[in-house]
């Protein structure tokens, strides 16, 4: 499993965490052990698979795959709700843990959010798990976007078909 919750969670329990209300949307991470979790996970297939497109991603992995590490267990899944908690986008965020440094990266993000009131929330969940870093990958412009809130250039990716 991902990413142990300290204490009982009950199976019944729909979110683990839920961010407040901001604007008219909240953030929730939700409880794998929820029988609404698949149907929720369902309504968000749209999302991941404008995400894997934006990503540019689509030449290494479906949504479909995205969806099965999900499912079992491997990534946490998050939705971002409107004010009549309606899901109107989801994160999904991966382990990314190196020998020196334990941390989690966002696999895929598409969507509605308050991305800056919700991502310092997010941060200070995983870092109350013993994280010490959130890895985000993202378009050309994202380093300028992010950069306020404590996110700092790291490397490029290159890729060249063989």
């Amino acid at each position: 499993m991902l990413m142990a919750v300290t204490g009982t969670r009950e199976v019944g329990k729909e979110y683990i965490f839920t961010t407040p209300l901001d604007h008219g949307l909240s953030c929730k991470l939700v409880n794998r052990k929820n029988p609404d979790y698949k149907y929720k996970l369902s309504q968000c297939y749209e999302y991941l698979d404008k995400a894997v497109e934006k990503g540019g991603n689509k030449d290494l992995y479906t949504s479909d795959y995205i969806v099965t590490r999900v499912i079992n267990g491997q990534n946490d899944f998050w939705i971002s709700v409107d004010k009549d908690d309606n899901i109107i986008g989801c994160i999904i965020v991966e382990d990314r843990s190196y020998p020196l440094s334990p941390g989690v990266s966002v696999e895929a993000l598409g969507g509605k959010f308050n991305f800056f009131a919700v991502v310092p929330m997010i941060e200070e969940y995983y870092k109350n798990l013993g994280y010490e870093f959130v890895e985000i990958t993202g378009r050309k412009g994202w380093e300028r976007k992010l950069h306020p809130i404590g996110y700092e250039f790291k490397n490029v990716n290159l890729r060249k078909k063989l």
